[in-house]
């Protein structure tokens, strides 16, 4: 029985933060998901890799606006 090839799925960078994150090596070509029978990710210098298995839950978010003008300044108990 054959093992479903790794599905990846790329972390898109807004280009006005491009600058900095290359300072931790982050380009297009390694922040990314992929997605097999485990989850490996990658961005910049930084990787992780864990079982499918230890996965409970997902959720898909963002974007996020970096504008001050959209932070409410609450914070949620889960927050703090």
């Amino acid at each position: 029985m054959f093992a479903p090839a790794a599905r990846r799925f790329p972390i898109r960078v807004d280009r006005r933060y491009r600058w900095i994150l290359r300072i931790f090596g982050v380009n297009e070509s390694n922040a990314y998901v992929d997605l097999g029978d485990a989850l490996a990710a990658r961005f910049g210098w930084s990787r992780v890799t864990t079982p499918v298995s230890n996965l409970t839950r997902w959720s898909i978010e963002g974007p996020w606006s970096p504008s001050p003008r959209s932070a409410s300044g609450k914070a949620s108990a889960t927050e703090i």
